[in-house]
């Protein structure tokens, strides 16, 4: 997490003293950090995230994904209408109770993927 922060750092301000002031951090708050004198910055993960613009997951090194996801968009993205019978076949791929065969179950998947297939041509 400390390597994502420090390049962040740089790439958005250039020095550690910069990001300090405009941070709101005392002077030499990074140098502890880089020293592993103090992990403080864990505690600041969510200002961090705020503040570089950047999704907690990609601060934590976990994804290369550099945005958050913002629910705002989430919500406004069209819902799709499953059909109620699509819902019955997921339920019976999955186990659970149906009347669809493994065959049935298996072309339907191959239609789905003929379909799908549509879309580039």
């Amino acid at each position: 997490m400390l390597d994502v922060i420090l390049a962040l750092i740089k790439e958005r301000h250039g020095s550690d003293a910069e990001f300090e002031k405009a941070f709101g951090l005392k002077e030499k708050t990074i140098d502890s950090w880089k020293r592993k004198n103090s992990q403080a910055y864990y505690k600041k993960l969510p200002d961090l995230c705020k503040y570089f613009n950047v999704s907690s997951d990609f601060l934590l090194g976990l994804s290369d994904i550099r945005q958050p996801i913002h629910t705002e968009e989430i919500q406004d993205a069209p819902l799709l209408n499953i059909p109620p019978v699509l819902e019955d076949v997921k339920l019976a791929a999955h186990g659970g109770e149906g009347d669809w065969t493994q065959g049935e179950i298996d072309k339907i998947e191959e239609f789905a993927l003929f379909v799908r297939g549509q879309r580039s041509k």
